[in-house]
């Protein structure tokens, strides 16, 4: 379950080696579940990771507590550790018009300066 709100746009991401240099935070023994810390990755290019990927299927996506996102994950027979990513795809826009500014930006500046640099000349 994720304490957040119902929105189908929140998607469940399965990955590898996520983990390797977290801390655990809390372990649920009667669950074999371990909680690590949370992963901030807005500057990071592995949010990459789950661009392209297919989520777990929305059939699998309800509704949990009458308001929050849960999910039904089946335990996987050939290994015992799981990892997930939570991410809520409308981000992914963000990371896109953030590229798109950045080199609009970067071109206007590059024209201003070629015209600024050809007037000096002139001058």
């Amino acid at each position: 379950m994720f304490n957040q709100n119902f929105d189908k746009n929140w998607k469940l991401f399965e990955q590898n080696n996520l983990f390797t240099d977290e801390v655990k935070i809390k372990e649920y023994q009667n669950f074999n579940v371990a909680e690590m810390t949370i992963k901030d990755i807005f500057f990071d290019f592995d949010y990459l990771k789950t661009f392209f990927q297919k989520p777990f299927s929305d059939s699998r996506h309800f509704v949990a507590n009458g308001y929050a996102n849960g999910w039904d994950i089946e335990p996987s027979p050939v290994s015992d550790k799981l990892e997930l990513i939570i991410e809520y795809t409308p981000q992914r826009n963000f990371y896109v018009l953030m590229v798109i500014y950045v080199l609009i930006v970067t071109v206007f500046a590059g024209i201003v300066a070629v015209k600024l640099y050809r007037n000096k000349i002139n001058k």
